[in-house]
């Protein structure tokens, strides 16, 4: 009897092990995949590199305030805290600077969308 429960505990734990190998993993989004979702959405679109940097390419639609200027980020989203806005740079560095800033302000949907360039090389993948 002992051996008999053991084979149906080994078989139970081959079959459970097969089920999951067999399951497709659900695969996370990227920030500019989260990024491109919101901005078809309608998500606010802000540019926070240099003037020289937004006239050389940006992403359509986007607005361009420097990520220093926070005030003037602020005041370009408004009052509604809730806003969804998309930030972007070149790295993410800047953008990502800019959105901790607007979160200490108290924005609360402020993503950080990366990369121009990265953003741009999503969007041609996935039209």
């Amino acid at each position: 009897m002992k051996r008999y429960a053991i084979a149906v505990l080994v078989a139970l734990m081959g079959i459970s092990a097969l089920s999951y190998a067999g399951s497709p993993q659900e695969e996370q989004p990227t920030p500019q995949q989260r990024a491109w979702r919101l901005i078809d959405d309608g998500a606010l679109l802000i540019d926070v590199r240099s003037r020289q940097e937004f006239e050389s390419g940006h992403i359509d639609n986007a607005i361009n305030i420097e990520h220093e200027e926070i005030e003037k980020i602020a005041k370009t989203i408004g009052e509604d805290k809730e806003r969804e806005v998309v930030v972007y740079c070149r790295s993410g560095r800047r953008s990502g600077e800019a959105q901790k800033a607007l979160e200490e302000y108290g924005y609360k949907n402020v993503h950080n969308g990366m990369g121009y360039e990265g953003l741009k090389k999503v969007r041609d993948e996935t039209g």
